[in-house]
């Protein structure tokens, strides 16, 4: 072979081993490239944003019962975006009242567990809405029950002392009254109570989180009422979360359906429509106070009564409920289309 021929197969040799290189060097950042997305977490799965200068300002106007705002609550992926409210006075935090949450301790300030509550009026039954133009309380806290949305929404933040305090959800759970007799009332949980409070909750959840949580974690219980399992069947709903760590991050994991998310399956796959609907209102021509009939679908008959009290102007009660509103020689009464409730 010429001289010439063995330099040319010389370059041609070492284009090749020069391109198997190349292709293996990239080949190599692909695969870093993709391990550390994967093994880094993310940091804007949840974006804080502070709500310090919204509690400084804002007044929930309730002049026969004084409602002070000591703090904010925001959950991921619902409306609830509301001032948290402590009352001065004795009696319940009124229904009629949109647009905040209340305090359930019996002071203001940080605690190490922190129960923030509030109405749920418009999504009773068991097939809840994600959404809707009704919804100024915490009705939107039941999309927990779906599981793609749990799967996407899992933070929950709370300000207060004019900080920002954001939980990982670990529990979403439907609490009975019978399991409600021993939580202590105490502001400041004792480390035994605290333990059992998570283990309960774990245990009862309709989904198993992939985060740790125990005793020397701070807490933070989300709690509406409804009548998911009937009218006869009330219990709490609750969102659960313990405080993120100092060394951690703002993060995805996962969630997992449990053998307690086939009873919730089954009801919802079950009921063709609402255990509880409006039936009617008061007769007066133009009130500020209404009173609203509860009625059972399920027992065919009224079950309660509640008053709310609105701007004289509303007369259409579209607010209230869903259907088609009608006036006869009685009042005013809506026809439902089974979508309403009221607590």
């Amino acid at each position: 072979m010429s001289e010439n021929k063995k330099k040319k197969r010389m370059k041609i040799d070492a284009c090749k081993s020069f391109g198997l290189l190349l292709l293996c060097l990239i080949f190599i950042v692909i695969i870093l490239v993709f391990a550390f997305t994967k093994l880094i977490p993310k940091t804007d799965y949840y974006v804080v944003s502070s709500r310090v200068d919204k509690v400084k300002t804002t007044v929930i106007d309730n002049p026969n019962n004084p409602l002070t705002t000591v703090g904010w609550i925001q959950v991921q992926g619902t409306n609830i975006d509301y001032p948290i409210v402590l009352k001065e006075g004795e009696g319940s935090y009124p229904g009629d009242k949109t647009g905040y949450a209340w305090l359930s301790n019996f002071t203001a300030g940080f605690h190490n567990h922190i129960r923030v509550s509030g109405h749920n009026l418009f999504n009773l039954s068991s097939t809840p809405k994600m959404k809707s133009d009704t919804f100024e309380r915490f009705e939107s806290l039941m999309s927990f029950v779906y599981y793609d949305f749990a799967k996407e929404n899992k933070y929950i933040q709370l300000t207060m002392d004019g900080k920002e305090y954001v939980y990982k959800v670990f529990a979403t759970a439907f609490v009975p009254n019978n399991e409600k007799l021993w939580m202590p009332l105490d502001d400041d949980y004792r480390e035994e109570d605290l333990d059992k409070y998570i283990e309960l909750m774990k245990k009862i959840s309709i989904y198993d989180y992939d985060i740790d949580v125990n005793k020397d974690d701070d807490i933070i219980s989300v709690i509406t009422c409804t009548r998911f399992f009937g009218i006869d069947d009330r219990k709490d709903f609750r969102i659960v979360g313990r405080l993120v760590r100092d060394d951690e991050k703002i993060n995805d994991y996962s969630v997992k359906r449990n053998r307690n998310y086939v009873q919730v399956e089954e009801k919802m796959k079950g009921d063709d429509v609402d255990d509880i609907v409006l039936l009617s209102l008061s007769t007066q021509k133009n009130p500020s106070n209404f009173k609203v009939l509860q009625y059972s679908e399920t027992e065919k008959k009224p079950v309660a009564r509640y008053a709310i009290e609105l701007d004289p102007e509303i007369i259409n009660f579209k607010n209230i409920t869903f259907g088609t509103i009608a006036q006869n020689q009685k009042g005013i009464v809506i026809d439902s289309e089974k979508n309403g409730g009221i607590l």
